[in-house]
């Protein structure tokens, strides 16, 4: 029987550094990560993260948990989570870029896979 995707879920973490990151761009002194929770129909769940850094990859987590909320979850729901690669071509057919979004949905297919196959 398929594993189908039935709810996909963004939740922000804020993540406290022991020392402050500092670079010539900018400094932190905690990490921002987005959760990725894939739920499928016959109950299985899977997780994925990312913490993008917005100076380097253009994408943060509150962007990550926008564009999966908006863009990637409405176009995952009923995919088979078996079939990772009809999971990125509806990832790329719903938004363009948006890498760290798309590898946490990618890791938590991944996740979900092995768990389907035991």
């Amino acid at each position: 029987m398929p594993e189908l995707i039935e709810d996909v879920q963004v939740d922000i973490l804020e993540v406290p550094l022991k020392k402050q990151w500092k670079i010539s761009l900018y400094a932190a002194t905690v990490r921002h990560h987005a959760l990725v929770r894939i739920r499928t129909t016959s109950g299985l769940e899977g997780y994925g993260e990312a913490s993008p850094s917005p100076a380097f990859m253009g994408e943060s987590a509150h962007t990550v948990k926008t564009v999966i909320d908006k863009h990637l979850a409405p176009a995952l729901k009923g995919a088979d989570v078996t079939r990772i690669g009809e999971i990125h071509m509806r990832m790329n057919g719903a938004i363009g870029g948006m890498e760290a979004a798309k590898s946490a949905i990618d890791i938590a297919s991944y996740d979900l896979a092995g768990k389907a196959a035991g």
